[in-house]
């Protein structure tokens, strides 16, 4: 399948950023990839959640935004847009999520508050149910993640953050991240748990495309890409030569050995804040200037990142 010089990709599958220790005692550090190089390349990744955060979504709101991009590129060719189309473009998709996102946000507090009165139900049957101890237990932890997972989603909203990253004068280094669904997720929905290529005709999957193993008749899905992969099959194999991502997907930081979920919040907020700094994962803190305030002193994580 031929593809244009100019690729819009929308990411609706699971995503995760995996922290590495090259020791035991070690703290936790993400990785970064650089662009290929050879030709020119730009990439321009637009995040609907910050890192360490998971987006929360469900099929219809999935629908909603691939509804209104693929509405959009009926009259919008990336392909022979000028760059000031092209900014309006991205100005006005990052303007209508945003809006979304105030709209969802009102649905999460309702039920959020449903959730903590459940919890104070369950923490109670605990104390009280001595046969059934462990599954309520077990209910009491599920349930407070969950509210955790609501919260951090509530806190962080409203920012589909952008930067765009070029492969020359300069190589810039880009957070490395893992996009996966589980079997069959991706047969439930046209768009969901996909990496839809959206101005190619038949809107292809990236998973199917790229990992497809054929044995006899049959063929078998390999369930997770990377960045780095994804941005290197559209370049090398593809020969595009602009890509921009929209990642509607969760940022969620786990171990990469056990890839259980890093839970540490001071530490989560830290690595954050250093990789919003040094724009790894789309957009940049905006830097506030108080007068006549007493200074703070904070502790950020000053990132050793190595290239994977």
């Amino acid at each position: 399948m031929k593809y244009p010089k100019k690729v819009i990709l929308a990411i609706t599958a699971h995503g995760t950023i995996p922290l590495y220790k090259k020791e035991p005692d070690d703290e936790y550090t993400p990785h970064f990839f650089y662009l290929p190089t050879g030709r020119e390349l730009s990439v321009t990744k637009i995040s609907s959640v910050v890192p360490g955060v998971c987006n929360i979504t469900n099929n219809d709101d999935v629908d909603k935004n691939m509804k209104y991009l693929l509405n959009t590129l009926r009259t919008f060719d990336v392909s022979t847009a000028t760059r000031d189309k092209k900014k309006e473009f991205l100005d006005e998709a990052q303007r209508h999520f945003q809006e979304m996102d105030k709209d969802q946000a009102r649905d999460i507090r309702a039920d959020l508050s449903k959730k903590q009165k459940t919890l104070l139900e369950k923490e109670q049957k605990t104390v009280a149910d001595a046969d059934d101890e462990l599954e309520a237990l077990i209910e009491v932890i599920e349930l407070t993640q969950d509210i955790e997972s609501d919260k951090q989603y509530l806190y962080h909203k409203q920012n589909y953050r952008r930067d765009t990253y070029v492969n020359a004068p300069r190589r810039q280094g880009i957070l490395y991240k893992i996009y996966h669904h589980k079997p069959n997720e991706h047969l439930k929905s046209t768009f969901d748990y996909k990496i839809n290529v959206l101005n190619v005709t038949g809107i292809p999957d990236l998973f199917s495309e790229m990992n497809k193993r054929r044995s006899g008749r049959s063929a078998h899905v390999k369930r997770d890409l990377n960045l780095e992969e994804i941005i290197h099959y559209l370049y090398s194999k593809k020969k595009v030569n602009e890509i921009i991502i929209f990642d509607f997907s969760c940022s969620s930081f786990t171990d990469a050995e056990t890839h259980e979920p890093v839970m540490d919040e001071r530490f989560i907020r830290s690595v954050r804040k250093s990789l919003l700094k040094e724009r790894l994962h789309g957009g940049a803190i905006k830097r506030r200037t108080k007068r006549n305030a007493d200074k703070k002193s904070r502790r950020t994580l000053r990132l050793k990142l190595h290239p994977c």
